[in-house]
């Protein structure tokens, strides 16, 4: 063997020593811990309960694609000077979420003109069994007579059914 290898080979065992020792020395990480304290009484001890489990995951419901359902309460129509203001309480009656959930206000005039209008959308799943609410303002217009609504969502075609309570 070469000296310069030799030389090497001592120089690595050697920081290897130096190294290991002082991770041998430590104390195992159990061992470092205090012990618990345990209850004085069995009513404490019944008092501390575990964890609790992590909540399930939920599951990934497909969205509705074709017709969807909802049910539309009376709107709430408030005219105000400036503008008129629309609520809007809907339910989802499908079997499944509803994917960009969207409702299009149409004002009119007594001729059947179109005035004016605002449109909102649902950025998030409409749930099945869930009720939105959207507000809608449309600038004033002392030519307005009638408004009519119309849904849509991201998969297809909305039926509306107005009821007086939801189910």
């Amino acid at each position: 063997m070469k000296p310069r290898s030799l030389i090497t080979l001592v120089l690595v065992l050697a920081c290897t020593t130096l190294v290991a020792r002082p991770l041998s020395a430590q104390k195992p990480a159990a061992a470092a811990k205090p012990a618990a304290a345990k209850p004085a009484t069995p009513a404490a001890a019944a008092a501390t309960t575990p964890p609790a489990a992590p909540a399930a995951p939920t599951k990934w419901a497909e969205p509705v694609k074709g017709t969807a359902v909802l049910q539309i309460l009376k709107p709430d129509v408030k005219a105000g000077p400036k503008e008129v203001v629309t609520i809007l309480k809907v339910k989802n009656m499908s079997y499944g979420p509803i994917a960009g959930l969207r409702v299009d206000e149409y004002w009119y005039d007594a001729k059947g003109g179109v005035i004016a209008g605002d449109s909102k959308r649902m950025k998030q799943l409409v749930q099945s069994g869930e009720v939105v609410t959207f507000e809608l303002h449309t600038a004033r217009d002392p030519k307005m007579q009638r408004n009519t609504y119309q849904f849509t969502h991201a998969n297809g075609k909305v039926k509306v059914d107005s009821v007086k309570k939801f189910n």
